[in-house]
């Protein structure tokens, strides 16, 4: 089955192969300024592209002497580049950052960004991956460097996807680490770092709605980039009669998310004629397979399943 996983233009920051020309813009107002801006590239899998900014793109900008979420506007001339000039109303200080996108009222300091990762997350399987993404992160940041707003997202994603010669349709899904926090309020600071406060959640629930089925979907966990230790998953999947019941804990060692770029595990039956169940429980060894999404290659600005 071909899968096609498009980068969302409706968010500005897009996977884009044009250009586009060039627009006359007139100078800023008295009183505003031009900041320069860089998307740094998005990684899916093996692959790296450019992000573009998109016509209308606003950013809110923090400085620390001056400035507090102050609205700033892509130049017209950026669009459809990488790198691009936004205007807005001056902002000062040994400290400026930006997050995107602009959000009136938006709380922050020019030093750090909270960021919150829900515990319960849901499926939406009309949505691509890049979409589920950022319906769940929602906001890039970027810190002032050499000149530069250089904007990036905080988070990973973690793919779970099935191998099994008879599907399953999937409840819910329960992700836990055995030291790594998952889920919470954290802060990002201008190294880059996000630190999760002390009380966030080890774990994360995805919601599958009123399920969904193994075959050709995966399961999306966004979380916050680590080299995680020890995971387990906890699957629980609807059976004859509509009886729900939980797969055998399934143990992940050792998984790194480090930023955007996936990370997937693959749950397959090794051997077998498949899954069964007897009892209430699962039947059947369990293989997993850990690693980059390397099936995903690029074509006119799309994501395709070889």
């Amino acid at each position: 089955m071909r899968r096609q996983i498009l980068i969302s233009a409706a968010i500005m920051l897009a996977l884009s192969c044009s250009q586009g020309g060039k627009v006359d813009f007139p100078e800023p107002p008295d009183g505003y300024t031009l900041l320069l801006a860089r998307t740094e590239a998005i990684g899916l899998g093996t692959s790296s592209h450019d992000a573009s900014w998109e016509s209308g793109a606003r950013i809110g900008v923090f400085g620390s002497k001056s400035g507090n979420n102050a609205m700033y506007v892509l130049k017209k001339a950026g669009t459809g580049k990488t790198e691009a000039e936004f205007y807005g109303p001056l902002v000062s200080g040994s400290e400026v950052s930006a997050v995107y996108p602009y959000s009136e009222g938006y709380a922050a300091s020019a030093s750090a960004f909270p960021v919150k990762i829900p515990h319960e997350q849901a499926l939406d399987t009309e949505k691509s991956m890049a979409e589920h993404f950022l319906s769940v992160c929602g906001s890039a940041f970027a810190f002032l460097d050499a000149g530069i707003l250089r904007f990036h997202y905080p988070l990973g994603m973690l793919a779970v996807r099935f191998e099994l010669e008879s599907p399953i349709v999937v409840n819910s899904m329960m992700l836990k680490s055995m030291a790594e926090p998952l889920s919470g309020s954290g802060t990002l600071s201008a190294d880059g770092k996000l630190t999760m406060d002390s009380w966030a959640s080890s774990s994360i629930l995805l919601d599958c709605g009123e399920g969904t089925g193994s075959q050709d979907n995966y399961f999306l966990f966004v979380m916050p980039p680590a080299v995680y230790g020890s995971m387990t998953l906890n699957v629980d999947v609807e059976g004859e009669g509509n009886i729900a019941f939980r797969l055998p804990e399934v143990e992940i060692k050792r998984i790194s998310e480090t930023g955007f770029p996936i990370s997937s595990v693959t749950i397959k039956s090794d051997g077998l004629s498949g899954f069964g169940t007897e009892g209430g429980y699962l039947e059947g060894y369990v293989k997993i397979e850990t690693g980059a999404l390397s099936a995903f290659g690029v074509e006119s600005g799309y994501l395709e399943e070889n």
